[in-house]
């Protein structure tokens, strides 16, 4: 018998685990979508915040410092940058 899981997510192993990152998922929980993930796989990606203006803002964490980038909700993948150009 497989083990059935339910709202909030179990926490079993999957046989594929996602990478740490930023994911949409549908209102009813049938689909899971990569959105934004972190350049390097050394650093995490914490606190997004969505912003009127159609960004979604958040904080890179890597080796004790952290930086805020943000990505277009519209082109996630080809819209990475700092939120705070140096």
């Amino acid at each position: 018998m497989e083990e059935s899981c339910s709202f909030p997510p179990c926490r079993r192993s999957h046989p594929t685990p996602l990478p740490p990152g930023l994911f949409t998922v549908n209102n009813d929980g049938t689909e899971i979508t990569a959105f934004a993930g972190p350049e390097d796989p050394a650093s995490v990606i914490q606190q997004p915040r969505l912003l009127a203006d159609g960004r979604v803002v958040f904080l890179v964490l890597k080796s004790g410092s952290s930086s805020a980038e943000f990505v277009r909700a519209a082109r996630p993948f080809q819209s990475r940058a700092p939120l705070f150009p140096v």
